[in-house]
């Protein structure tokens, strides 16, 4: 998820936080894996305080933002838990942490894989004179009949806006994003609470991952 200030920085510093915790807590429970855990807490501190730095001025303090992290603190910040997963041998635990991440993959196939059109950019629009970001939207004019379809069953659950002629025909929908049904459901918004509605969605997923960590270890790791 990414296109928004703040949104990069500040989910993967929920991951990062969420992925320490786990580090802590598990060197107390399991010491026969101590370093694992050290290993992956050797990169993940770094990684907290740099974001923190980058986050100061990409979203806290100077609104806009002054910093952008762009593609390189998004395949930073994704190499620094693709390292802790495999060196650490945590590749479970790291994609459990990434559960709207996940999400937001599905949810975006019917686009990323051409069913339905996909523009090049898909972040919302920015309004000068409101100060908010909308949700952007894509034709289904030229979509496939597969890709119609998954848009009709995403309307059905309520993850799609799609908008009609007179005749009840599809015109368009929202891009297939978490970020985009944030806006649609939610409202238009400033891209500061954007992030915090990201975040908050974030730490509660995280929430649920630690529960399903262990209370559910036995079910989901065996």
């Amino acid at each position: 998820m990414a296109g928004t200030n703040g949104v990069e920085g500040a989910q993967s510093l929920v991951i990062a936080i969420s992925l320490a915790v786990n580090d802590l807590l598990q060197l107390q429970l399991n010491p026969a894996r101590a370093k694992a855990h050290s290993n992956s807490l050797y990169f993940l501190i770094p990684f907290i305080g740099v974001t923190i730095g980058y986050l100061r001025h990409n979203c806290v303090d100077r609104y806009p933002a002054r910093v952008f992290g762009g593609d390189t603190f998004t395949y930073f910040a994704g190499m620094i838990f693709a390292v802790v997963g495999a060196l650490s041998n945590l590749s479970k635990t790291v994609l459990l942490f990434m559960i709207p991440q996940i999400f937001n993959f599905l949810y975006s196939c019917p686009q990323l894989f051409h069913f339905v059109d996909c523009p090049r950019h898909r972040m919302p629009r920015f309004d000068e004179k409101t100060g908010k970001v909308y949700a952007r939207r894509f034709l289904l004019a030229n979509s496939k009949f597969l890709g119609r379809l998954m848009v009709r069953f995403l309307e059905m659950i309520g993850l799609a806006d799609v908008g009609r002629d007179k005749h009840g025909n599809m015109v368009d929908c929202n891009n297939l994003t978490i970020i985009s049904i944030i806006l649609v459901r939610c409202g238009p918004m400033s891209e500061r609470n954007l992030a915090v509605v990201v975040v908050f969605v974030q730490v509660v997923c995280s929430l649920v991952a630690f529960f399903i960590r262990y209370a559910l270890v036995h079910i989901v790791y065996n």
